[in-house]
């Protein structure tokens, strides 16, 4: 869990970090204009800002669904851990996600995502380490 806490933290800051960059390259870009009006040098930096402007919601888009995912898998570890007749903690560590073929359908083109859970729990209350 501290992983996924960590990781969504990370996201959050470099999330915050672009919007910064991106108010830093459009203030530049107002200066220039204020300065010397919508000359050669202003029309390059707007072509410039024009450009950021699309990486940065590409950029933002892409890690808010890893954002969503992230939360998401909390979600679930922290459901999981809502107590448990099997003695300890209950919680769950996510391993990993596999994208695996249809075992029904082999030659299906789709694949399904499949999450690994492995049992067990790090905490030191829990006896199923």
């Amino acid at each position: 869990v501290t992983g996924l806490e960590e990781e969504e933290t990370f996201l959050v800051q470099k999330i915050e970090e672009s919007g910064r960059n991106l108010m830093g390259h459009e203030k530049l870009l107002q200066d220039l204009e204020a300065m010397r009006g919508r000359d050669q040098n202003w029309q390059n930096q707007f072509e410039k800002v024009v450009l950021y402007r699309k990486a940065n919601k590409k950029y933002k888009d892409f890690k808010e669904q890893r954002l969503k995912i992230i939360r998401n898998e909390l979600m679930i570890v922290q459901q999981s851990g809502a107590g448990t007749s099997r003695g300890g903690c209950g919680m769950k560590q996510v391993v990993n996600k596999e994208i695996v073929a249809s075992e029904s359908d082999p030659s299906s083109s789709k694949l399904k995502f499949y999450q690994v859970v492995k049992g067990g729990c790090r905490c030191d209350q829990c006896d199923k380490k």
